[in-house]
């Protein structure tokens, strides 16, 4: 896979590393060209690696390669694939979370920086999988999430299986339960409410007709199992004023977190 990168001048040592994952174009390049401006003002290390499509399907990128999934064409929509998801859950060697980590391991060792962790923050497709990296990846060095205007999430639901719930993950309780005591932050916009590309199946519905629902009935299913289960979490909403389904509008609200 390309992994691009892109380092401001000054002192490398005393900057931070964001990862900046795609949308579902992988247009990885081209969302690393957004953050150029900002890394340069803020000092950011921005490292996008690239899950290009020829390698990495839909069950690969955002769901992690967690499933096997088939695809169908639904006789109302042709546009709309049916998705069968698989209920068994690969061995963890297969899922991809891993990649980041790695990636972050060896940026670091090659630049001789000090380990002090990183960012992640993914827009759109990129969201779902950082949401789901969160929740399932077992990061040892993320410090903050930042997952922006997800289409699709899996909620804390112990009644429906991967990837709309967590019902046959029972196995990775700890490190779900776990994924709610760290800094995280949901960003949506206001204006993300167009639903011409957004996963219009019954089970997608379910979770709410725009991204800005999905959203938030993402965050509430969190607190409510935080709740539920006794965690005291650190997420936090953010409802962006005047922000579209745009990677660009939602840059200077992660700046404000990542600073």
């Amino acid at each position: 896979m390309n992994i691009f990168t892109y380092i401001p001048e000054g002192n490398i040592s005393e900057m931070k590393i964001v990862f900046v994952m795609s949308g579902c174009m992988r247009d990885a390049l081209n969302y690393l060209k957004i953050w150029i401006k900002p890394a340069n003002e803020n000092k950011y290390i921005i490292i996008a690696p690239e899950f290009d499509k020829s390698h990495y399907s839909i069950a690969d990128h955002e769901y992690g390669n967690l499933i096997d999934i088939e695809y169908d064409y639904s006789s109302q929509d042709i546009y709309t694939p049916k998705m069968i998801y698989d209920e068994n859950i690969k061995n963890e060697s297969d899922w991809i979370f891993s990649n980041i980590d790695e990636i972050y391991l060896e940026f670091i060792k090659e630049y001789k920086i000090e380990n002090k962790g990183y960012i992640i923050f993914g827009h759109s497709s990129g969201s779902q999988f950082v949401h789901r990296f969160l929740m399932l990846g077992n990061s040892k060095y993320c410090e903050k999430y930042l997952c922006a205007n997800a289409g699709l999430y899996t909620f804390f639901d112990t009644t429906k299986n991967y990837p709309y719930g967590i019902k046959n993950l029972t196995e990775f309780k700890e490190r779900i339960d776990n994924s709610l005591k760290k800094k995280v932050y949901i960003l949506v916009g206001e204006q993300d409410v167009k639903t011409k590309y957004l996963n219009s199946l019954p089970m997608d519905i379910e979770e709410g007709k725009t991204r800005y629902e999905r959203a938030t009935n993402y965050f509430n299913s969190a607190i409510n199992y935080a709740k539920e289960n006794n965690i005291k979490t650190n997420w936090k909403f953010i409802s962006m004023p005047n922000v579209r389904h745009n990677s660009k509008e939602v840059v200077p609200f992660a700046i404000e977190i990542i600073n």
